[in-house]
């Protein structure tokens, strides 16, 4: 008699928040949820019919769905098992999904919001997996801490607290950032001095999700020893979707980029480039394909200012600071001390012989602790992070393929008023770079040794010797 007295007292109650809710009273919703969800567990331990409890049950399914519609921003969200056991269904979240996410950084109120699921769902299914947000952080001490910073730092000149924490990322090393900072401190004080002496100021930037346009050039600052950068970058999370270089600067090369990069990332809405005639594969690529084509904007071309790819040059800023610097620098060292020769067709082609290899490991090494820096201008969320939630809320969504301009056109991601970075990018028709001739014969060229594992200081002394040679 006490179970049924108590039970109507719930219904009672719960029909007074729903007048409440009726009435416009909409932090009352939460709670007639919670009301209903409570009625439910406590009719499945009475002996009460079954097909009252799947009606109270389907009501508050319904009333979930009804708060996660009003809640999602249209992205993607748990799905729930139905079952014939007594108790309101559960979602289907696998241990691999939320360890994914953590270890990605993510806060549990946002994994909760991207699985479309409440906060206790989250962290009773953490509990349930063993999961746990403190346990994903590394173990090593200081002295290990230590010799990763001053590697990041030998390998990407002028790297800060951020781009660090994305270094030890790629690296496998999830560390607190205050560990971070005070590493730094010890290894690198005068740089960080440096750093706040050269802050930039930022720049606002939109489009809708990622893939929905891709920023692509080429970066001449090793033009002297016929080396040019090829790039892209995605311009909603940031992500570079390729970092290569090469001893040209034709179509076909940045074609054969954007094409592993699009079986890599998938492929994007839109692009947007210079007039560089190294583009027209890329432009031609997009412009056939059958999910792109004319008429929708698939290849932008920027005609004006810098500002019109400023995605792709604000990159080329960080990837000269944190990479390509300490190859310019040395390079110009070796031709003082009459080392190397850039009139010298057969120097050049022994330089990139072995400095090539070396180079793209240093950009490979740059990009993947890249996509792990978190970003104080994005509430200090990653790349990575930006890209994973924004194809989370593109889920279901208009597609990228339907994807249409709103009265912007030509203007598509540009921010007129953005500063333009110092680079030398504003070279916007055809830079040619001629091929290199061999100075070596086949057997030679069989004898020489493989470069890619070296790093820079191995690969000035294998230089010497292939050039002793020639």
């Amino acid at each position: 008699m006490d179970d049924i007295s108590y039970l109507v007292d719930c219904v009672h109650n719960i029909l007074d928040v729903l007048n409440r809710v009726q009435g416009g009273h909409d932090g009352d919703f939460q709670l007639l949820v919670c009301k209903v969800d409570f009625l439910q567990r406590m009719l499945v331990n009475l002996d009460i019919d079954d097909v009252i409890i799947e009606t109270i049950g389907r009501a508050h399914s319904l009333l979930v769905e009804i708060e996660r519609n009003e809640n999602s921003s249209g992205g993607y969200s748990a799905s729930v098992q139905h079952d014939s056991r007594r108790g309101r269904p559960s979602y289907l979240i696998s241990k691999e999904q939320l360890s994914y996410l953590i270890e990605q950084g993510f806060k549990l109120e946002e994994v909760a919001t991207m699985l479309g699921v409440s906060y206790r769902t989250v962290k009773r299914r953490m509990t349930s997996y063993g999961l746990s947000v403190s346990g994903t952080y590394s173990t090593i001490d200081d002295n290990q801490l230590d010799e990763l910073t001053r590697q990041g730092c030998d390998e990407h000149p002028g790297i800060g607290i951020r781009v660090l924490k994305g270094f030890l990322l790629s690296k496998g090393c999830r560390v607190q950032r205050e560990r971070i900072r005070l590493s730094l401190l010890r290894i690198d004080p005068i740089g960080i001095v440096q750093r706040w002496k050269s802050t930039v100021k930022r720049r606002q930037y939109n489009v809708k999700h990622p893939l929905s346009l891709w920023h692509i050039d080429g970066n001449h600052k090793l033009i002297r020893w016929r080396i040019v950068v090829h790039g892209g970058i995605d311009g909603y999370s940031r992500v570079p979707v390729y970092l290569k270089a090469s001893s040209n600067n034709r179509a076909d090369t940045v074609l054969a980029l954007f094409r592993e990069a699009v079986v890599e990332f998938g492929l994007p809405s839109r692009v947007r480039s210079d007039k560089g005639g190294e583009n027209v594969d890329v432009s031609t690529y997009m412009l056939s394909h059958v999910r792109r084509g004319p008429g929708r904007g698939s290849m932008l071309t920027a005609t004006g200012k810098s500002t019109h790819n400023q995605r792709i040059e604000r990159l080329w800023r960080d990837v000269f600071a944190g990479c390509l610097s300490l190859f310019y620098d040395l390079f110009y060292d070796l031709e003082r001390q009459n080392i190397l020769h850039p009139d010298n067709e057969g120097h050049l082609w022994c330089l990139h012989y072995v400095f090539l290899p070396i180079i793209n490991k240093h950009l490979t090494n740059w990009k993947n602790a890249w996509v792990y820096h978190p970003m104080r201008t994005e509430k200090n969320k990653s790349p990575m992070q930006l890209w994973i939630r924004g194809l989370q809320e593109a889920w279901g969504s208009q597609t990228l393929e339907d994807e249409v301009f709103q009265n912007e056109g030509d203007d598509y991601g540009i921010d007129w008023s953005g500063p333009i970075p110092r680079t030398d990018s504003g070279l916007y028709e055809m830079v040619e770079v001629p091929d290199t001739a061999c100075p070596l014969t086949q057997e030679q060229i069989d004898l020489l040794p493989a470069t890619g594992n070296m790093n820079y200081l191995e690969g000035v002394e294998t230089l010497q010797q292939i050039l002793n040679i020639v």
